[in-house]
Formats: structure tokens, C-alpha cells, sequence
């Protein structure tokens, strides 16, 4: 496979610097009209597309987010990681999406990789093997410590974080209205025995 021209080859065969490539390819001031045209239809030629591992160096951000969810094959959070990965490639972020198989040790991993791939945020499902008061997760701590910003969804945790949940209270409670509503008398909730009889 060829590899893809660099702004250091444009630099070097137009007989100028690699900060003018740079300002010319990111609509940058300070390079004059017709030597623009000349480095974006080289660049074009070329086939160059930007490194955005060098871009991560040198701004501070690869614009990529992490999501971490228990299992990938269950329609419901196929349905949300679709809906995040919709509204980050609206802001011009790219998602990473990875798989903890419901497990600590398995979202420990996933962090650290997320982590080690610097990404910009990370969105986050727990496992149900979380402990109930999640506040001393070291995994969660770490996150905190890197200043990664963290918004956990549908099961959540105890401490400073950015939530997105259910309320399944209010839900039930709107869900059983709307059936009493609608003329049911016999509205049954499956994890029970006995059948809930509306007046």
C-alpha cells in the first residue's frame, strides 16, 4: 500500500516550511493565495489526509470519546450506543466503543485502553458486578485523577458524576396510568405472582 504524502513531503517539494503547509491545510492566516493552491492541490494529488495521532500531540485532544458497555449484543445498548456515537459525530468526534462482558476486571481493561488511546471522554455503563456503592471503584477514581470528564448511563454510581438514567418509578407509574386509561382492569407485572387489579 502507498503511503500517504505528509506535510513535511509538501513541504520539502515545494521548497518551503512545514509551518506553511500546516496553516494552509487548516485555513490558517499568513499564506498567500497562490501558494495555498499549490500545497492544497499537491495535498489533493497526494492523497494526504491529516494524522490525527500528531494533531493529538500538538492540540491536546484526538476528539474521539470512549464507550464502555456490559455486552454489545443486547439490542438496549446497541440502541444507546447508536444515539451517542449519532450526537458526538455531530460535534466532530469520532467514538470508540468496546465491550466489558458485564465484568469489573472487564471495564478495568476497557478504561485503560480508552485511557492509553487518550480519548476525550468517556461514556459509561457499569457492570452489575460494580459494588451497589460505587464511590471506591479504582477505575473511577483513576478517570477523576486524568481529569477525563465521565457521564454514566443507565446504572450509575454514588459520587460527583454526570448521570443519564431511567426513572423507572415515575415509568412504571406512567406505564399503568395510561392502561388503567385505555380501560384495562387486570394489569399483570411479570415478576409477580398475582396480578395487580385496577378499582
Amino acid at each position: 500500500m502507498k503511503k500517504s504524502i505528509s506535510q513535511r513531503d509538501i513541504a520539502r517539494l515545494l521548497g518551503i516550511n512545514v509551518s506553511t503547509v500546516s496553516r494552509a491545510l487548516n485555513g490558517s492566516a499568513g499564506v498567500g493565495p497562490d501558494l495555498k493552491r499549490k500545497i492544497e492541490e499537491l495535498a489533493e494529488k497526494h492523497g494526504y489526509r491529516p494524522n490525527p495521532f500528531a494533531m493529538s500531540l500538538r492540540y491536546n485532544t484526538t476528539h474521539t470519546i470512549g464507550i464502555v458497555i456490559p455486552d454489545i449484543s443486547f439490542s438496549h445498548y446497541a440502541h444507546i450506543v447508536k444515539w451517542i456515537e449519532s450526537e458526538a459525530r455531530k460535534k466532530g468526534y469520532m467514538s470508540i466503543i468496546t465491550d466489558s462482558g458485564d465484568k469489573c476486571n472487564g471495564e478495568r481493561e476497557c478504561i485503560e485502553k480508552l485511557l492509553n488511546l487518550h480519548v476525550d471522554g468517556i461514556a459509561l455503563c457499569l457492570s452489575q458486578e460494580s459494588p451497589a456503592h460505587r464511590t471506591g471503584i479504582d477505575y473511577l477514581k483513576l478517570l477523576k485523577e486524568h481529569h477525563i470528564p465521565v457521564v454514566l448511563f443507565d446504572r450509575i454510581a454514588d459520587g460527583d458524576f454526570s448521570t443519564v438514567s431511567a426513572n423507572n418509578v415515575e415509568s412504571a407509574r406512567r406505564a399503568t396510568k395510561h392502561l388503567i386509561d385505555s380501560g384495562a382492569q387486570r394489569i399483570v407485572f411479570p415478576r409477580r405472582a398475582q396480578p395487580y387489579e385496577a378499582d
